[in-house]
């Protein structure tokens, strides 16, 4: 099915729903609050980038007041994970933990990434986020990311983030910002932009992602 009608499709379900909404997006930082028991969350990207363009999914489902589990679908991965969130280390600061297996599909490889996000809240509108990655896969052992976002009137936000990941003894580093907007239905959309850093500071790659997240 045309990608632009599944799209059409899950947002005509998200319109019949009425929440409040916690989502992941945009950022490559993982969540650190999870989603409440029994209720399914999807998370939609649509990304251009300079090789090829690929839409994702992330889904959310909540098994207990401080658990949910995750999976990831896009063209080439599977990933299936377990949150351990709303871990609160401190005032304005919460933390989660999250263990997960990707499985890289055309090559049939399976690597098991654990992550320590964390999330601190400066005042009722700036947050910082930050997160490093642990991972098995050989060619790239460590990750992190470091984020600043700034929310306007409780419907729009707007953030900037570095991160990157250990590649055969290198560190590539990536930038990116993007915008969301929370709708009067509690619907969430995003849009966000990014560049590839190399180590001689020439930006090689791009990419350009639209997204929404919305209930079930």
């Amino acid at each position: 099915m045309n990608q632009k009608y599944i799209l059409l499709f899950l947002f005509s379900l998200a319109l019949n729903n009425d929440f409040s909404i916690n989502t992941s997006r945009p950022g490559s930082y993982n969540p650190t609050s999870v989603v409440n028991m029994n209720i399914h969350q999807i998370e939609l990207g649509l990304n251009q980038n300079s090789d090829d363009r690929y839409m994702w999914m992330f889904y959310r489902y909540g098994i207990h007041g401080n658990g949910e589990l995750q999976m990831t679908f896009s063209p080439d991965n599977f990933i299936f994970g377990y949150m351990y969130g709303n871990i609160k280390y401190a005032n304005n600061l919460e933390g989660s933990i999250i263990v997960s297996v990707e499985n890289d599909l055309p090559q049939k490889i399976s690597d098991t990434n654990l992550y320590f996000p964390i999330s601190y809240s400066i005042n009722n509108s700036l947050t910082f986020n930050a997160q490093l990655g642990i991972h098995s896969d050989s060619d790239s052992q460590y990750s992190y990311a470091i984020a600043l976002s700034k929310s306007f009137k409780q419907k729009y936000s707007v953030f900037l983030e570095f991160y990157g990941n250990t590649n055969s003894a290198i560190l590539d580093n990536y930038f990116d910002f993007g915008f969301t907007y929370l709708t009067s239905g509690n619907m969430q959309f995003d849009i966000s932009t990014g560049v590839f850093i190399t180590e001689t500071k020439i930006l090689e790659k791009y990419f350009l992602e639209l997204g929404f997240s919305f209930y079930l």
